[in-house]
């Protein structure tokens, strides 16, 4: 019978930790799910969310490295590939647009 104890004690820890798993996935949802504004159907980028974050890339990356950066990144979620994700791609290009202003490139 170890090995029902065993999943037992896997379920009561499961259980229990829950409520953390559960805010972890929210928390996840809401920085990955673009968010519209009501308008202009654009999408709106949470105050949470940071641009470079999203790419993957660091504020005091110069500008040629983030834009290889964010090439890559649109090719491989470009909704029309095999490995695409609109949802993720619009993000990608807002927040390259973001960063684009600021560096005023």
């Amino acid at each position: 019978m170890p090995k029902q104890d065993n999943i037992i004690t896997v379920l009561r820890e499961f259980r229990r930790s829950w409520p953390a798993i559960k805010e972890m996935l929210y928390f996840f949802n809401s920085i990955f799910s673009p968010k519209l504004d009501d308008n202009s159907n654009k999408v709106i980028m949470s105050k949470k969310e940071d641009p470079y974050m999203i790419l993957g890339v660091s504020p005091s990356d110069d500008f040629d490295k983030i834009k290889a950066v964010y090439k890559r990144l649109v090719k491989i979620y470009h909704p029309d590939s095999d490995t695409g994700n609109e949802e993720f791609f619009i993000k990608i290009q807002h927040a390259y647009e973001q960063i684009k202003k600021e560096k005023e490139v």
